[in-house]
């Protein structure tokens, strides 16, 4: 049975918060002070994306795109609101990005 669009929604928020986590241990690792890490909660969005555009170039999704539009498509506009559209729209906006570079 194939998921709904609001639980892929719900697992590109997932995604986003392991690029998040995933970047509080690298600083970790690095010796950063604890309170730099937690400063960490909100990272520009430049970064967010350049990070999230590398990720996805490792995934080897030749219908990433589709299923993107998609979810645009199919899911309420009241859903897309607060972190799980923040997350929907910058997948989005690395995916345009590597499909401009191709």
């Amino acid at each position: 049975e194939a998921p709904l669009p609001s639980e892929k929604v719900s697992l590109l928020v997932t995604f986003s918060k392991c690029i998040e986590s995933s970047i509080r241990q690298f600083y970790s690792e690095q010796g950063a002070p604890a309170e730099r890490i937690e400063k960490l909660a909100g990272f520009p969005a430049d970064d967010f994306v350049a990070i999230t555009t590398y990720v996805i170039t490792r995934l080897n999704r030749e219908t990433l795109l589709s299923e993107l539009q998609l979810l645009y498509d199919l899911t309420p506009e009241y859903d897309l609101s607060g972190s799980e559209g923040y997350c929907l729209t910058n997948v989005c906006i690395a995916m345009n990005f590597i499909m401009q570079k191709s």
